[in-house]
């Protein structure tokens, strides 16, 4: 059936059942420690959760929030180093580990290092004339030691990973401070010395909560999808597994969509305690429980150039983990089960959309592919769809991110735009390990080029023909 909203492109498949695979109810164990109104910290949030809702749609507001923005962080930047010189001096960068190691800290090993064998060398794509850009190698590596450290007396801040304790801010393992560019950089809200590895913390709340004993959580890219469930859930998933810590109650960012949110609550539980911790605020805790990084991505680079910068590193180990927790969950149980192995997802929203959409969606329709919206989808929905699906095309973004939930051996076709700035093996790094297939098609960035990597690109008929040909033959 035709979309009559939407010309004449094929109605977007959904689910025939009641919404009993819906959001989760509230928990009543969830405190939020809120963003005070009025502040410069409250407008700010608010002005861009506004913009992203209403306006970030348009091509042109886009560029005119581009350079606003920029200019107004700097302003930020010079009024909080103006109002806070003595709070924000330089303080030492220390890895997690590393300062475990120093203070002789105990910690509770979860699981060892993993040895990842990531086998790129003969890396599936279309064009193939532009193989090289994937950087064909074949990499060993460790994923580092996933454990649980105690640290005393530690200021967290709403939006952020960082830590504050005695005088240090303590990052993740995975953090390259020469290599990766932080968000809190780009919102002006921490200051990083590279070469020194030191960094101005400018993250301030006047009357910070006072909390006895917790677990962190907290993460600046935590409100996108895809590094939730890659980066954050995982994490949550490993500590809430664990029984010694059942009653303890974790810290998490404020303004998470409510699937994101339906995903937390599934995977702690109903009785542990959830803080929810606003942009602007902060909490010190006297006991705080720190589980070590389980996946990492970037979220920019500090140069231009795309070697000796990372595609992103997963543990298997947590990513199967999440999956296994989530499977389990009752309602799944005696569920719809008509869902369809074959799915195109649509992106009709947001930055690195395909430009030349209907032309390709056509394309895949007329093999058979159901095409999704899956941003219309509760997460257990989402959950079930990837998870029943044994062949997927998608453009690149947050909704594929749940490809962590195919079984071994699905199939996933993801497009992106052609860039030297891109992260090209990020949806391989993430699936190979877990036996998923990934083909990539590569499109040419020819709308908001403006935006980078993220501009809109547009796929070649004759490309995705012969991608979803070597869909059949892949195995």
């Amino acid at each position: 059936m035709l979309d009559q909203n939407e010309g004449l492109r094929e109605r977007a498949w959904e689910p025939e059942h009641e919404k009993y695979l819906g959001h989760l109810p509230d928990n009543s164990h969830v405190m939020r420690i809120q963003n005070r109104s009025g502040g410069l910290a409250a407008v700010y949030v608010s002005v861009r959760n506004f913009y992203r809702k209403y306006l970030k749609k348009y091509y042109a507001m886009q560029m005119v929030a581009m350079w606003t923005s920029q200019k107004l962080l700097w302003v930020l930047l010079a009024f909080r180093l103006f109002f806070s010189v003595c709070k924000s001096r330089w303080r030492k960068l220390s890895l997690l580990s590393d300062y475990v190691a120093t203070k002789g800290i105990e910690k509770h090993q979860i699981v060892g290092s993993q040895e990842l064998h990531l086998l790129l060398k003969d890396a599936v794509v279309s064009p193939m004339s532009d193989r090289e850009l994937l950087q064909e190698r074949e990499e060993k590596t460790d994923f580092p030691e996933i454990y649980v450290a105690v640290l005393k007396l530690v200021t967290v801040s709403g939006r952020s990973n960082f830590l504050l304790v005695d005088g240090v801010v303590v990052c993740h393992d995975l953090f390259d401070c020469h290599r990766d560019k932080t968000s809190e950089e780009l919102h002006k809200v921490v200051m990083i010395s590279p070469e020194r590895k030191l960094m101005r913390w400018l993250m301030h709340d006047e009357s910070p909560v006072k909390v006895p004993v917790a677990a962190v959580f907290t993460d600046a890219c935590a409100p996108n999808y895809a590094h939730w469930i890659t980066e954050v859930l995982p994490r949550i998933t490993v500590f809430c597994a664990q029984e010694r810590y059942k009653d303890i109650p974790i810290v998490v960012n404020g303004d998470l969509h409510a699937n994101i949110m339906d995903s937390l609550l599934l995977v702690a539980g109903p009785d542990r305690g959830i803080i929810i911790l606003d942009e602007g605020r902060m909490i010190i805790v006297d006991v705080l429980y720190v589980t070590s990084v389980t996946g990492y991505v970037p979220f920019g680079r500090r140069g231009n150039e795309l070697r000796g910068h990372s595609h992103g590193l997963f543990s298997p180990h947590a990513l199967k983990a999440m999956q296994e927790y989530i499977k389990q969950d009752k309602r799944l149980v005696d569920a719809y089960t008509d869902w369809p192995e074959k799915i195109f997802l649509r992106r009709d929203r947001g930055a690195r959309r395909v430009s030349n959409n209907d032309e390709v969606e056509q394309l895949v329709n007329a093999q058979g592919y159901r095409s999704v919206d899956v941003e219309k989808l509760t997460f257990l929905e989402q959950f079930q769809l990837f998870r029943n699906a044994k062949v997927v095309i998608s453009p690149t973004g947050a909704a594929l991110a749940n490809a962590v939930f195919c079984r071994s051996g699905t199939k996933i076709l993801v497009f992106m735009g052609k860039h030297r700035s891109m992260t090209y093996r990020y949806w391989e790094n993430i699936l190979e390990p877990l036996g998923v297939i990934v083909i990539c098609g590569l499109g040419t960035i020819d709308k908001a080029k403006f935006l980078g990597v993220h501009g809109d690109f547009s796929m070649d008929r004759g490309d995705v023909e012969a991608l979803m040909e070597m869909l059949k033959e892949c195995a």
